[in-house]
């Protein structure tokens, strides 16, 4: 498989909470992109997904989870990840703790519009984020969410390419 894009998109796993998809192993570099985009299930954890994964734009799109688990997504190679949760404005909890974004050159619109109406916690203190990573709009029309960065210059670059947000706290 070098290309998974739409593989669960649209996809229903009502009544069940919980959905572990299929580990996949490649050798070659896979697209990931609209993965799960528009899946109705509550709780989805991913697991051991491949480290050659390069594109992960628009992955979670416009779900309706809730409880989004990715400790252990594999992201050393991801250079995209443009969208990847914009619109998933039912989750309530994400783990992206282990995020490795050294290759990924553009977050835009990562978190638009994500995030239920309470208040949710992403931790992005792992985040490398340059001078040359376009974070454009990255969460735009996200108040309900409070945002633990690694530093000050990380938490100035999101605050003057984003409207809508509260100010990222420097993780301590």
């Amino acid at each position: 498989v070098i290309n998974a894009s739409t593989m669960f998109e649209s996809a229903s796993f009502a009544p069940f909470t919980n959905f572990v998809p299929p580990v996949i192993n490649a050798e070659k570099p896979i697209l990931l992109e609209k993965m799960f985009s528009e899946i109705n299930v509550e709780t989805l954890k991913v697991v051991k997904t491949t480290a050659t994964a390069t594109n992960m734009t628009h992955m979670f799109y416009s779900t309706k989870i809730k409880d989004l688990d990715l400790s252990e997504f594999n992201t050393t190679n991801v250079e995209n990840m443009t969208s990847m949760f914009h619109l998933s404005n039912e989750l309530e909890f994400i783990n992206v703790d282990n995020f490795d974004t050294n290759s990924v050159t553009t977050m835009s619109s990562m978190f638009m519009r994500a995030g239920s109406f309470s208040k949710i916690i992403i931790d992005i203190s792992s985040f490398e984020i340059n001078d040359s990573t376009i974070v454009t709009k990255m969460f735009n029309n996200t108040n309900s969410l409070l945002i633990y960065v690694k530093n000050e210059t990380i938490a100035t670059k999101i605050n003057n390419n984003t409207t809508g947000l509260g100010s990222p706290e420097k993780y301590s």
